[in-house]
């Protein structure tokens, strides 16, 4: 595989390599991630591999056969995920412009563990308020990311990329590009809004995005990651701060406070209510948590 945008391997049968670089472009079309793309290719020229034998040709069995020999001992999860893109990848070739695959080929639900999904990972009050203390102490740049962070629930790469001129100081509000390029308007607190206005005054505009490096350039992801874990050891924390806790702790806040689902999806994001639902859990466990507290 070049450049992770084309696949070139000796041990892949001519014709699966010929369609797996087809569903390359398709991943591109759809705008999924770098790390996306890489996974599933990297997965999907073993599975072809161990088949050694054409698409077209494809069978119950052969699935069976693998599954049998590479999934045996491995954790629920990975298993779970390599069915879900061999499931993806198998509907793709089966569509009706490409017919590769068979359509009585196809991954039976009895063949994927059941996952208890994990509940969100948030901050307690207790937590947030010392966090809070810790980031006020941070440089006005930082404290800007972690305070809009909290405020509108976005994940990082959103908060990276957020451009001056989708801000609105005036109405507290900002437009930013989410997942597939999907765009959504995002609020923010007054405080929040005080210190984005102070970044902006001082910004050189000589890049389209709010927050710039040291050298004036776009942040990359990874720095964010590293302001919130600088935030969160010096809150004393007992884990790692990542920006994705802090997106949960806005929507777990949220939730607590009576807002519907409905309302959180969209300020998240979301192209599922269902994938919002899980934040109802974490309101049944605090109401559990709370009666044994007061009622042992």
């Amino acid at each position: 595989m070049k450049e992770n945008w084309i696949v070139q391997n000796e041990k892949l049968h001519p014709e699966n390599q010929k369609i797996l670089n087809e569903f390359l472009v398709h991943m591109r079309i759809k705008n999924l991630s770098s790390h996306t793309i890489r996974n599933r290719l990297w997965f999907l020229q073993g599975f072809l591999i161990f088949i050694d034998k054409p698409l077209t040709s494809l069978t119950q069995d052969d699935i069976l056969d693998w599954i049998n020999e590479k999934c045996t001992g491995v954790k629920e999860a990975t298993v779970s995920w390599r069915l879900g893109t061999l499931s993806v990848f198998i509907k793709f070739c089966q569509e009706k412009r490409r017919k590769y695959i068979d359509d009585s080929v196809y991954i039976k639900k009895r063949w994927k563990p059941k996952i208890p999904k994990p509940l969100p990972k948030y901050l307690d009050e207790d937590e947030l308020a010392r966090t809070k203390i810790a980031a006020d102490k941070q440089k006005l740049r930082d404290r800007a990311i972690f305070g809009f962070t909290l405020d509108s629930g976005c994940r990082v790469g959103e908060v990276a990329g957020l451009e001056l001129r989708n801000v609105d100081l005036e109405n507290r509000t900002a437009v930013i590009k989410g997942k597939g390029r999907k765009v959504r308007q995002v609020h923010f607190s007054e405080k929040s809004g005080m210190l984005l206005e102070k970044v902006i005054e001082n910004h050189p505009r000589s890049d389209v995005t709010v927050f710039l490096n040291k050298d004036g350039n776009r942040m990359h992801e990874r720095s964010f990651q590293n302001i919130m874990i600088k935030i969160g050891a010096e809150a004393g924390l007992a884990k790692k701060l990542m920006p994705h806790q802090i997106r949960h702790t806005f929507a777990t806040r949220l939730l607590n406070k009576g807002a519907p689902l409905e309302f959180i999806s969209e300020e998240l994001g979301h192209s599922n209510i269902s994938t919002t639902t899980i934040y109802a859990r974490v309101l049944d466990k605090s109401i559990i948590e709370s009666y044994r507290k007061c009622m042992g």
